[in-house]
């Protein structure tokens, strides 16, 4: 990408139709499609914290519902999304408003004082939130 970070493109149905990917012909039609890049539009963990506490692993019947529709972390408080399987919809309430699709090789940052939802995308799902505070 533009700004130095790689995305990896996978074929993934029903979660990723990519289809393309598979063939040299199909990717080459592809170069240089614009994409959006996750790592550049996902917060950062800022460095001075440290880790308060790890939730339970929840799945789809046991994420809590706090965390479908506006979410906010309390002061200080970042809180990273960690998905172990599946697929979940992240979504960070700015001006203009985020979205992302996370997974085991993509996790979501939350930062305090904003509005964020997670919610678990197609299938089954596991995912942890880990709280953070700064020093």
């Amino acid at each position: 990408m533009e700004c130095g970070h790689f995305l990896l493109m996978r074929h993934n149905p029903p979660y990723q139709d990519c289809g393309w990917v598979k063939s040299a012909q199909g990717r080459a039609q592809h170069l240089g499609d614009i994409e959006e890049c996750i790592s550049c539009d996902m917060p950062s963990l800022p460095q001075n914290i440290c880790l308060v506490k790890k939730s339970e692993i929840y799945t789809h019947n046991t994420l809590p519902t706090k965390f479908f529709s506006e979410y906010e972390p309390k002061k200080e408080i970042w809180v990273k999304v960690l998905v172990t399987a599946g697929l979940a919809q992240f979504f960070i309430h700015t001006d203009p408003p985020k979205g992302f699709i996370l997974d085991p090789m993509t996790f979501g940052v939350m930062c305090p004082g904003v509005s964020h939802s997670i919610k678990p995308s197609m299938g089954d799902i596991n995912l942890c939130l880990e709280f953070y505070k700064s020093d």
